[in-house]
């Protein structure tokens, strides 16, 4: 599915979203006459980072074809490269600070100190 179909499936579910006979009946009972310029401002920073994105779709594309074309790396040449790839469930959990576990060098840490 390319972005344009994304974002044309979007504005399908902003006109049900705002359908009245879509919501359930605990929303019913709310009746917003207008939107607060917040709701706007949010609305309309979205619609455009939508469109921008959109806009994008040729160059990422064209950038998606020249990779999937370019070379490979195989496994065994990341591994010879110092790659580590996760051993247990344990190391597939994402890391949330910067320091390394257990004194591994990770990527953000200097090879130096």
């Amino acid at each position: 599915m390319t972005i344009s179909e994304h974002i044309n499936a979007a504005q399908v579910h902003i006109r049900w979203i705002f359908r009245q006979d879509c919501w359930d009946p605990p929303l019913d009972d709310i009746h917003v006459k207008e939107w607060p310029i917040e709701w706007v401002r949010e609305f309309n920073e979205l619609l455009t980072a939508l469109r921008r994105v959109s806009d994008l779709e040729p160059d990422q594309a064209d950038l998606l074809g020249r990779i999937l074309d370019g070379p490979t790396v195989s496994r065994a040449e990341l591994v010879a490269e110092g790659v580590r790839f996760p051993a247990s469930a344990r190391d597939r959990r994402p890391r949330y600070g910067l320091e390394p576990v257990s004194g591994e060098q990770g990527m953000l840490s200097d090879p130096d100190e």
